[in-house]
């Protein structure tokens, strides 16, 4: 997955499939045929969606960032994270999935080999930024894995996160062995939510990709300015820049705003993070069964079950 997107403040920005349905709306699409909205439409209502639920989001987060003494100690806070960030993963997988139905709106409903190649190749395309996505959201729903929060804190910082839960050999349960690496990483919101909005521009850029090929590019230069996405860019830009260990090893998606401009980029050739620190806390959130007694946090020793 590669995106580099680096706009003005003083320009309108919106997402490039959004640009080109916009100024075809008046092509004749199939959508009749499938039961489904006009693209445009179904572009439209996905998008805000899907940042409607990153706001959501963050707005739980910064509760959570309020008390560094036992961040997750209120259980009405943590559950209303865990919800958010379950209808987050959702959202993401729904919008994809719409992101089909705008191409499969190209074609008659009798053309089902022109349709299924395209289709196919739009979801090999943005497959890196799908795959991730759509092994939690599986597991979730398929597995009865549930979304576990943990924190790395102490006084001053909160650095938050989850992972998807698994069992593990002896009937432990802890971070699923398919989704993290040696069942003992997790997944920081900080960076969860940066590559969220790069894989959300890199998507929109191979559907675009795949409308120009019947639509061809668009004919109007003017851009209508998408203020929840601006809005959105500029709240997870704002957002820590700290990562857990792990993941300093990996790609850095950057989403950043500065005084001239707006930037989203994967993988980021140049960002400022900050370091991990060295002294702190780790807690975790963990709902009982009835049955199982031993859970590993992410980034323990087996010896501190």
């Amino acid at each position: 997955m590669r995106i580099s997107l680096r706009e003005p403040l003083q320009n309108p920005l919106s997402l490039p499939a959004t640009r080109l349905l916009s100024d075809r709306k008046d092509y004749l699409f199939h959508n009749d045929q499938y039961g489904l909205r006009h693209p445009l439409a179904i572009y439209n209502v996905s998008i805000a969606t899907v940042l409607g639920r990153n706001e959501t989001l963050i707005d739980c987060l910064e509760i959570i960032h309020r008390s560094n003494k036992d961040p997750l100690g209120d259980k009405a806070t943590v559950e209303r994270l865990i919800a958010a960030t379950d209808h987050f993963l959702d959202a993401v997988m729904e919008h994809i999935d719409d992101c089909v139905n705008v191409i499969k709106c190209l074609f008659p409903k009798n053309q089902k080999s022109e349709r299924a190649k395209e289709c196919q190749a739009f979801l090999k395309g943005i497959r890196d930024f799908r795959e991730g996505i759509a092994k939690q959201v599986n597991f979730i729903k398929h597995n009865q894995s549930r979304i576990r929060l943990m924190a790395f804190y102490s006084d001053g910082y909160v650095i938050p996160g989850y992972f998807i839960e698994g069992v593990l050999p002896g009937g432990v349960l802890g971070p699923h062995p398919e989704i993290h690496e040696d069942s003992n990483t997790a997944f920081s919101y900080s960076r969860v939510m940066r590559l969220f909005m790069c894989g959300l521009f890199f998507s929109s850029k191979h559907l675009e990709q795949v409308l120009q090929t019947h639509l061809g590019r668009a004919k109007n230069d003017q851009i209508e300015n998408d203020e929840k996405l601006c809005r959105a860019i500029d709240r997870i830009g704002a957002y820590q820049r700290v990562f857990f260990p792990d993941e300093y090893g990996k790609p850095v998606p950057m989403v950043e705003v500065n005084k001239a401009m707006r930037m989203v980029e994967y993988p980021a050739k140049k960002v400022h993070l900050v370091s991990f620190p060295r002294h702190g806390r780790i807690i975790g959130s963990y709902v009982g069964d009835g049955v199982t007694r031993s859970f590993k946090l992410p980034y323990w020793s087996a010896g501190d079950r």
